[in-house]
């Protein structure tokens, strides 16, 4: 069965949301790709930072809650309602990393004993529900500043349906080189009035 061309896009607008967001809080990215209609599924390669990202995070958890939330917040605010196949996973790798940010080591070893959907009702759940809606809050910020830079690389996935690390990471620095040049040209406009 052949997606619609409406599923791969928003396929691709989630994969270049994860990519963006593992960008922007240091992980070194490898690929990023869409399966294309028949699987219409997609994925990201990446590798942890080596050092801190440029913007201060709690710790590693926090950065894989954020990569791991963009695709699912990339849908609900580009597309409605989002696609559940792929953001289920997501969302199960979300509460994972909440629970190793703030789980005690009981929460910790009680969880990997429960099927995923039971880890809310966990002692410490309302806080890791709430650790997850502010992370989606911080990511959400993020891609409303970055949209510009977010489509390219969502369209070279249609186009490609693999783009390699450093693809993205040059479509990132060519939007920031244009978004430089606007935001000068703009002072300079603004100097001669």
């Amino acid at each position: 069965m052949t997606a619609p061309e409406s599923l791969l896009k928003r396929i691709a607008w989630h994969e270049a949301a994860h990519a963006f967001i593992a960008a922007y809080h240091g992980f070194q990215l490898l690929a990023v790709r869409i399966d294309g209609p028949e699987n219409q599924e997609g994925s990201i390669w990446k590798v942890a930072p080596r050092k801190p990202s440029a913007v201060f995070i709690q710790s590693q958890s926090q950065r894989e809650l954020a990569v791991h939330a963009a695709g699912e917040v990339a849908e609900s605010m580009w597309f409605a309602p989002p696609y559940d196949r792929g953001v289920g996973l997501d969302r199960n790798s979300c509460w994972r990393f909440a629970l190793e940010m703030k789980g005690s080591p009981t929460d910790i070893n009680q969880a990997h004993r429960l099927d995923i959907a039971d880890w809310p009702k966990l002692a410490c759940g309302r806080q890791l529900r709430e650790t997850i809606d502010a992370e989606k809050a911080a990511v959400r910020k993020i891609l409303e500043r970055h949209k510009t830079t977010i489509e390219p690389i969502a369209n070279r996935l249609l186009e490609k349906q693999r783009v390699w690390g450093d693809e993205v990471l040059e479509i990132i620095e060519q939007i920031k080189a244009i978004q430089i040049q606007a935001s000068e040209a703009k002072a300079i406009r603004k100097e001669a009035k």
